[in-house]
């Protein structure tokens, strides 16, 4: 991963907050990649979605996140991820791996069963539910480190 250093950080109800950057969440693939299935393309197919996806959970409008809590963050993550297919492959498992990334290094861990993991991004991909809903489902499956 990245230096800590190079990270954007926000302060959201007193404490601080850390996103990934595109550099670690590229670096993040190829290691899920080489894990789960080495033979695949760790291709970027668009490098701009791929930063849209990133950005999203750190964005503001008039001076308000519109991602205001740790969890919409991390729904946000997996969400634009999954559904921006920026990469040939893996798009579902970087969007787990970002999200419950991102919550760890914010003092959090996703203790979701494999099962409800993966239907929670399934059912992000396929419309079933929505983001604010992913937030909730990440909420009360998230437990302080």
């Amino acid at each position: 991963m990245s230096n800590a250093d190079d990270r954007d950080m926000i302060i959201l109800e007193g404490e601080i907050v850390s996103f990934l950057t595109v550099d670690e969440v590229i670096e993040l693939h190829e290691d899920v990649i080489a894990e789960h299935s080495p033979g695949e393309s760790r291709a970027i197919l668009n490098h701009g979605l791929l930063e849209s996806a990133v950005m999203t959970p750190q964005q503001s409008f008039g001076g308000e996140l519109l991602c205001p809590t740790i969890e919409d963050m991390a729904a946000a993550y997996m969400a634009g991820l999954a559904l921006n297919h920026s990469f040939e492959n893996g798009n579902k498992r970087i969007a787990l791996a970002v999200g419950s990334t991102f919550l760890r290094m914010n003092g959090y861990q996703l203790v979701l069963s494999q099962d409800e993991a993966e239907k929670l991004i399934l059912d992000l991909v396929t419309h079933i539910i929505d983001r604010e809903e992913a937030a909730v489902i990440i909420r009360n499956g998230m437990v302080l480190l």
